[in-house]
């Protein structure tokens, strides 16, 4: 072909190609992405970029993407609250009460609210909706996934806040009562001064001081509940002590002592219901807050340093733009090379 051609048939030619090849670069799925969105005045959630503001002692911070997402993932921030020793001790700190919401595309900004504890405590603003929800060490509860740190993708104040000026005194229990049917109830309540929060489950129960709740769980079922003294209760239907001829008896419960190293990680949800204050109508007589968030008491992991939420799957619209493009291109460079084939041969 290239003795067909001649010596500048072949330089064009040449030329052409590296045109193509260039364009062809340029419309890879990637870049064509890019292109789409900064077209659009979007950008990819994985490579936003937002500003936030926090004020930790109100229990608030509003979190705003400099720029809007485009469709498809989304970004999720948490705000964490706590019960904690005093500044700079190993005292501990427990989940007191988390919010969350969700940057998306049709949703620039969020603000999101917790209650603050009275007592010490620890207030967070995080990347994502996995973050611990207990430790008895004084590290950093989580770490890179929190907004302000250096290399964080949120700009403005580091949004860690620790406050208060009086110990928490919260004294939580739970007793189990049994029926001589095989079932049994579990009484969670709180004779000290400062609100006391349970875990059991996917529910998170915060019951004020003097205040009780009660749990009603499945025949045969075992209930583990972990409270904010760093206390777990493995609670399960025991035969009365005092035989099934008179009324059901309470059985003491044996819990099981305070590990110095506990910790757990869990997902933020809605605020908690409060036990002592007017729960909303539910089908039991726990005043629980909304199932929807899982927490969990099985032994720890490190909470997730930054987790977006929602995923692509299949072939996204850039993507087919992209393939589109790269088949015109195809298609230019052949038309050009036909084209200074037959030109070659008409000046032969």
């Amino acid at each position: 072909m290239i003795e067909l051609l001649g010596a500048p048939a072949v330089r064009r030619f040449l030329l052409v190609l590296s045109v193509i090849a260039v364009l062809l670069g340029l419309t890879t799925p990637a870049a064509a992405a890019g292109a789409a969105a900064g077209a659009a005045g979007c950008v990819p959630a994985a490579a936003a970029t937002y500003r936030h503001s926090f004020d930790g002692a109100a229990g608030t911070a509003t979190i705003t993407a400099n720029r809007p997402l485009c469709a498809g993932p989304a970004q999720t921030f948490s705000l964490v609250s706590y019960t904690t020793g005093a500044y700079g001790s190993a005292a501990g700190q427990f989940i007191y009460e988390t919010a969350r919401d969700t940057i998306t595309a049709a949703d620039r900004s969020v603000t999101l609210k917790v209650a603050v504890p009275s007592c010490y405590t620890q207030v967070e603003a995080i990347f994502g909706s996995s973050y611990q929800t207990e430790s008895t060490t004084t590290a950093a509860l989580n770490g890179s996934a929190e907004l302000g740190v250096p290399g964080s993708r949120s700009q403005g104040p580091q949004a860690w806040y620790s406050g208060g000026s009086t110990a928490c005194t919260a004294r939580p229990a739970a007793t189990v009562t049994n029926a001589c049917d095989g079932t049994f109830t579990v009484l969670l309540s709180n004779s000290g001064g400062t609100p006391a929060v349970f875990l059991t489950g996917s529910r998170r129960i915060r019951v004020h001081s003097g205040a009780t709740t009660t749990l009603t769980p499945a025949r045969g079922s075992t209930v583990t509940v972990r409270d904010s003294s760093f206390t777990t209760y493995v609670l399960s239907w025991r035969a009365p002590a005092q035989g099934c001829a008179g009324a059901p008896a309470a059985s003491p419960t044996a819990p099981v002592p305070p590990s110095p190293t506990a910790t757990a990680t869990g997902s933020a949800g809605p605020a908690t219901t409060s036990a002592g204050a007017s729960p909303a109508p539910t089908t039991s007589s726990s005043a629980y807050e909304s199932p929807a968030p899982l927490f969990s008491t099985s032994p720890p992991g490190p909470a997730t340093a930054f987790s977006p939420t929602g995923s692509t799957g299949g072939m996204g619209t850039s993507s087919i733009i992209a393939i589109i493009l790269g088949l015109l291109m195809i298609g230019t460079g052949a038309a050009a090379v036909t084209w200074l084939i037959r030109t070659n041969r008409r000046l032969a």
